[in-house]
């Protein structure tokens, strides 16, 4: 709504908060970590999952979904599937099973048997 009215009233610093914000949220870590690097950002997040805020390692969760699921109608009827998560790569599929997991305060033992329920193609959510 603020946007809309910042558009009808040519209040231009709305656009420019706007425009701000779209500029953060598109950021992006430098394509190559050093090992020194990516050992401070794994042990930044690590601390942070500590108080329960979880980044997702490789990006956004649209990074995470297969590439014809990137649109909204498409990422909806993926969802329909309560197995989806298969069509997720491995180490992005473990990080997402373990945030969830984390979240709902599964085991740590259900946590591996999702985990490798998964990997060998299981339908592990399955009700039948």
């Amino acid at each position: 709504m603020a946007l809309r009215d910042a558009i009808l009233t040519g209040d231009l610093a709305e656009l420019r908060e706007f425009s701000a914000y779209l500029d953060a949220r598109h950021r992006r870590l430098k394509e190559q970590l050093s090992i020194d690097d990516r050992n401070l950002l794994n042990s930044n997040i690590e601390a942070l999952q500590k108080e329960n805020i979880f980044v997702l390692r490789q990006g956004e969760i649209e990074d995470y979904l297969p590439t014809e699921f990137t649109q909204i109608d498409k990422i909806i009827e993926m969802l329909t599937d309560k197995d989806w998560l298969l069509l997720v790569q491995g180490d992005r599929r473990d990080e997402l099973l373990t945030i969830a997991c984390t979240i709902l305060e599964s085991n740590r033992s259900n946590l591996r048997q999702l985990i490798d329920g998964y990997n060998v193609g299981e339908r592990v959510l399955s009700l039948s």
